[in-house]
Parts: structure tokens; sequence; C-alpha cells
């Protein structure tokens, strides 16, 4: 599961976001546009949206498992994260216990309403990634996980 406690407003910006871009499964969208229609987002999850957008982007390369401690057949598990304000920064903060392979991230900083994507192997990270931005939503780009940001979510699907 993508999930990383987030709230149902930020579910619907991820979802809303999808939509804008046309990057989720044709079959996925019309369930959206009406949960969004109907504004009762509660049955529907963007991590389980997330995570269909990546296999649909990926064109079948990407095959989900739902098992424990990933979420696709190359070990890879979908992470959906938010920034916080943390002291003088907002950071985006993911729990990735026990994880088995890499983490497909997807951040969307809370501030400028920006999307970033990010695909950290394995061996990038131990239990937590942090992204950390600026108290304006600026990117803090000496940080380690930076160096693995992808510039669309089908860079995010293709990458193995």
């Amino acid at each position: 599961m993508a999930t990383n406690s987030i709230n149902e407003a930020t579910e619907k910006k991820f979802l809303v976001t999808l939509l804008e871009k046309d990057e989720c499964n044709p079959n996925d969208k019309e369930l959206i546009e009406l949960a969004l229609n109907k504004n009762n987002l509660s049955s529907l999850a963007a991590s389980t949206i997330f995570e269909k957008a990546l296999i649909y982007q990926s064109r079948g390369k990407l095959k989900l498992t739902s098992e424990n401690y990933r979420d696709f057949n190359d070990d890879s598990d979908a992470k959906l994260g938010t920034t916080r304000k943390k002291h003088n920064t907002m950071t985006a903060s993911i729990n990735c216990s026990g994880k088995l392979g890499a983490i497909r991230l997807w951040v969307k900083e809370s501030k400028t309403d920006t999307d970033y994507y990010f695909y950290i192997p394995r061996h990038a990270y131990s239990k937590y990634i942090t992204i950390p931005f600026d108290i304006e939503g600026n990117p803090k780009i000496k940080n380690k996980f930076w160096k693995y940001k992808v510039d669309f979510l089908k860079d995010l699907a293709l990458k193995f």
C-alpha cells in the first residue's frame, strides 16, 4: 500500500493531479471523476490509484503484488507523501521500515502545490526517507535523496 497518513483533502489533490495530467488508467479516470463529483473519496484511495497509474504508465512492466513490504513484482513499493512544517522547514517524511526494494515516491509540496517524483533504490535508504524544503516550499537539493528525483510519473514507472 502506498499510504503515508495523508488526509482526505490531500488525497483529493493527488487524484485531481492524476486527472489533470491524464496519467491514470482510463478505467480509473471514470472512478475518480465520479468520486470527485459526488464528493465521496472514502471509497477511493489515492494510494491504490497511484499504484494502478504506475502499472499503466509502465506499459505492463510493473505488476501489482500487494504483498507485505512490497507493491510490485520488482519488490518496489509506491508511497505518497506531503510536506509538513517542522521548525523552519517543510519536510516530507516517509516510513520505509521493512521495505524490500526501491521506493517509487510522489511528494506533493503543500506550500507551492508542486509535485516531485523520486525513484529511491533500496541501498539509499534505511528506515525513513526525508525530503526537505525551505519554509517557502523550495527544494533543499543538498539532501541525498534529491539525486533520485525524476521528472514525470511516467519516468517513475519505467525505472528499474
